[in-house]
């Protein structure tokens, strides 16, 4: 997966094998999906969340995830150039403030238990376990 500057809510995926490459739009983050569009079970959310980035606010499942398959390739050299493509801490920032409210559809409160989303209440509670739900129906 790969995550664009220039097109921050579309998460792209990017194939490259000998002289062939594509760069495909793939789907929004889900960062960048309207909550409503959200699978509706318990445990789809959960792992959407799994992906989150919980340190870094805003960024939510946008990542760069690579994969390198070959012999006898300089890891270490290949892991640099790589690392000089990421924006640096000063262009993060940069990138943040000019970002600001324009492409994050969903705000995680990751400080309540179970983490929430914003606006939503109850959104992300875990589902009622099964006897509870057979209590309400003989009610």
């Amino acid at each position: 997966f790969v995550w664009l500057a220039n097109a921050p809510q579309r998460m792209n995926y990017w194939s490259h094998a000998g002289h062939f490459f594509s760069l495909e739009n793939l789907h929004d983050w889900w960062i960048a999906t309207p909550i409503y569009e959200w699978p509706k079970h318990h445990d789809e959310v959960a792992q959407i969340l799994d992906d989150f980035e919980q340190v870094q606010e805003g960024v939510g499942d946008r990542r760069q995830e690579v994969v390198y398959i070959g012999i006898d390739m300089d890891r270490v050299a290949i892991e640099a150039l790589l690392d000089e493509c990421l924006l640096t801490d000063d262009e993060m920032l940069l990138y943040n403030a000019q970002m600001a409210g324009k492409d994050n559809l969903v705000d995680i409160q990751w400080s309540a238990t179970p983490p929430n989303v914003v606006g939503v209440p109850g959104f992300l509670d875990p589902p009622p376990r099964e006897h509870e739900e057979e209590e309400e129906e003989e009610e």
